[in-house]
């Protein structure tokens, strides 16, 4: 450990959310860098953060989950991944507001596996949200989110199609390599 991470004290999910909440500039900055050690059971709290009023609170708390979902996707960690997977897909409904929903589903496609494919897949229908839920689908190593590109390529319109098909395209070259 460096002795910046020694200095810092490892907060529960309280602590991390109080300082990221109601923290001075100094405790943003050690709630952000503690955030991936808090854990994904920081995600309910950070999204309820994120859509807060603050400017700044709203900021530190994107980086806190940017951070978790960034370490929950490293290798060897699929209890971790598949946990913050789970957070994520119940903070992309409409109950969210839209920068919310575009982080999470953009973090879903670099966490997210088979369970969460259908939650995804429902956003489709959203036009503001669409191309970003493409891209995540896109990203996601499983069958399923091929069969989800078919389905919404038979549904899509004529203006869409040609994004999707970008997209199993892209899938289908990954898969030859």
């Amino acid at each position: 450990m460096s002795a910046y991470t020694d200095a810092i004290q490892m907060p529960d999910v309280a602590t991390l959310l109080a300082n990221v909440q109601h923290g001075d500039a100094r405790a943003r900055t050690d709630a952000i860098a503690a955030a991936p050690l808090v854990g994904v059971g920081a995600i309910p709290g950070l999204a309820e953060v994120y859509e807060s009023e603050d400017p700044a609170a709203t900021r530190a708390a994107s980086e806190c989950l940017r951070r978790i979902v960034h370490n929950a996707a490293r290798p060897g960690a699929a209890v971790e991944r598949a946990d913050a997977a789970a957070a994520l897909a119940a903070l992309i409904t409409q109950d969210h507001i839209r920068q919310l929903r575009v982080d999470a589903i953009h973090w879903l496609g670099l966490v997210g596996g088979p369970s969460e494919v259908a939650a995804l897949a429902a956003q489709l229908a959203d036009l503001t949200l669409r191309e970003n839920v493409r891209l995540a689908i896109e990203r996601l190593p499983c069958a399923e989110a091929d069969r989800a590109l078919r389905t919404a390529y038979a549904s899509a319109g004529d203006d869409y199609r040609d994004s999707i098909e970008l997209s199993l395209r892209a899938r289908a070259r990954r898969r030859r390599r």
